[in-house]
């Protein structure tokens, strides 16, 4: 492992404005071991982890989090464990409104500590291939599992065990829902992560792991974020696929159509997968069936943020950003209203046009191709 000046690239893409920077390069895997180590000796994931990179501030609960609880929700959690759970907001949320059974896990002390009162006792702390047989014996199954921010924190050369750990947790008509740092153009969401060191242009058009990391500390080498695996989303995706998992394409689309707006830049670069079973594929066949509107998009978050004024009611105090959630009100409250103007201009088009609309719309999808076919008959 060495320390390398290198600089961004100088193409206006991202964060890259040809500033200069520190990289970490990676000779060998024993590199990751000794990274893992400086992450541990320094605790790095404790003390001012919890504010300076997942970015909490006066507030101890973050509008994103709201997001994300809303988007697990459409798809019907019914036991639900999240990896990586930090405090555990994702998990309150959707235990605030009766959704899931939930279960989540940490490695930092500190973030199990700071975690909400009322889902504590159900939080675990340790790594996944150790809970994950403790799990077994005590009988847990969940049919949705995620993990915001996760994977990319993992040696690379076991990763594979991770996944598989995970899958020994997960019922047949599970579905899996990640948030990882994939860059490069993808095939749903775009280009969220453009590449950017020079050094890593071969790695990445070989769909390979990146070589040099960026530095958040020399001494000792401590990567950004204490990020170990920078790779193209077409390796992440095939990460889980070569454990048998399917991307769920069209149920992606669907939540990228209706959450962006809400979500942080970053956090858009989601995958959705399930398994290949008969069960997971009528799972998300009926999701599918049933797509997101604007509106239903809206009554989520206004349902999660009704709650959210409960919990601060009984508690006497605010735990969530005002500001934030008014930006957040103003934006769903525009789109919605744009949606309801859009459809009743729909609906005074000619009967024709207004039946085909209503098919589109309302629909489900396996449904709509027999209709078709009969109609150019």
């Amino acid at each position: 492992m060495r320390l390398v000046q290198s600089q961004y690239l100088d193409d206006g893409r991202g964060y890259s404005r040809g500033q200069k920077a520190d990289v970490i390069e990676i000779d060998s895997p024993a590199d990751f071991d000794l990274l893992l180590s400086n992450l541990a000796a320094s605790n790095f994931y404790d003390g001012d982890y919890l504010h300076n990179t997942l970015g909490y501030t006066s507030y101890p609960l973050k509008l994103e989090n709201l997001v994300l609880a809303a988007m697990l929700d459409w798809l019907a959690p019914g036991a639900l464990l999240e990896l990586g759970c930090g405090k555990g907001d994702v998990l309150f949320l959707l235990d605030l409104r009766g959704r899931a059974q939930v279960r989540g896990l940490d490695i930092s002390p500190t973030m199990l500590e700071q975690a909400w009162p009322s889902i504590r006792p159900r939080l675990s702390l340790g790594d996944l291939l150790e809970l994950a047989p403790a799990y077994q014996e005590q009988g847990l199954k969940f049919n949705t599992v995620c993990g915001f921010d996760i994977w990319e924190h993992l040696h690379p050369q076991r990763l594979q065990a991770y996944i598989q750990a995970m899958l020994s947790l997960a019922t047949d008509d599970a579905q899996f829902v990640f948030i990882i740092p994939g860059y490069g153009q993808d095939r749903v969401f775009g280009e969220i992560f453009p590449l950017e060191f020079e050094e890593n242009r071969a790695a990445f058009e070989a769909r390979q792991p990146f070589p040099f990391l960026t530095a958040a500390h020399t001494d000792p080498p401590i990567p950004i974020s204490g990020h170990l695996i920078w790779a193209h989303t077409e390796w992440w995706e095939r990460q889980f696929s070569d454990q048998g998992l399917v991307r769920c394409s069209l149920l992606e689309k669907n939540l990228h159509k209706f959450f962006d707006d809400f979500l942080h830049i970053a956090q858009r670069s989601f995958y959705v997968f399930r398994r290949q079973t008969r069960a997971a594929k009528k799972r998300e066949r009926w999701r599918a069936s049933h797509p997101l509107s604007q509106f239903v998009t809206w009554h989520l978050l206004y349902l999660y943020e009704r709650e959210v004024r409960r919990h601060e009611q009984q508690l006497g105090q605010q735990i969530m950003d005002p500001r934030r959630r008014q930006e957040m009100s103003d934006i769903g409250m525009e789109k919605l209203l744009w949606h309801l103007d859009h459809d009743i201009r729909q609906l005074a088009k000619p009967l024709p046009w207004r039946a085909e609309w209503l098919i589109q719309r309302f629909m489900p999808l396996h449904l709509k191709d027999k209709l078709w076919r009969l109609l150019r008959r």
